[in-house]
């Protein structure tokens, strides 16, 4: 079932409809355009980086900045801002 919503795989009937939205001949790529992804059940970090790294990471994902293949992280101010924000709603304060 994920992998006809996500569009891994095409449907040989039928239709597939997400939120009102007709999905059944929008291209996989098109449809993480529209905000619609797929993980794994495979959560790494990655390892060296710190857990506010991690974090800002996650959050580029997010971000339309996603899509920019030279986007310095160490520059997303923001992104850096909301993860410290995040980890510390959750007492990991980061210092």
């Amino acid at each position: 079932m994920f992998k006809l919503i996500t569009g891994e795989l095409r449907p040989d009937r039928g239709s597939i409809r997400l939120f009102g939205l007709e999905l059944t001949h929008i291209a996989s790529r098109r449809r993480a355009h529209l905000g619609l992804a797929r993980t794994y059940q495979i959560i790494t970090l990655f390892p060296g980086e710190t857990l506010l790294r991690n974090v800002t990471v996650s959050l580029l994902g997010r971000s339309p900045l996603r899509w920019n293949p030279f986007v310095r992280l160490d520059r997303q101010q923001v992104l850096a801002a909301d993860a410290r924000a995040s980890l510390d709603e959750r007492n990991l304060t980061v210092v």
